[in-house]
């Protein structure tokens, strides 16, 4: 009998060990995750570099690009608000 593994895509979906068993529908939830986990890297990175222009404002921080950064982190924000987790349902 083969192993199983925890598979990536999900917390409670068990493979066959070597990924015998791993679908398209497992490859896919295994990349979406990993999307978000590099949307939430790049959410944080945008936040921090935002919030260190507000901090030390170099003086070509104008009132303009101030603006952009805080379009920017508004647009971020209300795109992760849209993106739904998954139900987890097979």
């Amino acid at each position: 009998m083969t192993p199983l593994v925890r598979c990536l895509a999900t917390p409670t979906c068990d493979v066959a060990a070597g990924g015998q068993k791993r679908t398209v529908k497992h490859e896919i939830k295994a990349e979406v995750l990993r999307l978000k986990n590099t949307e939430k890297k790049l959410y944080k990175a945008l936040k921090l570099l935002f919030e260190l222009l507000e901090l030390y404002s170099p003086p070509w921080y104008e009132k303009q690009v101030h603006d952009q950064a805080i379009a920017a982190l508004k647009h971020a924000k209300r795109y992760r608000r849209q993106v739904r987790p998954e139900s987890g349902r097979d």
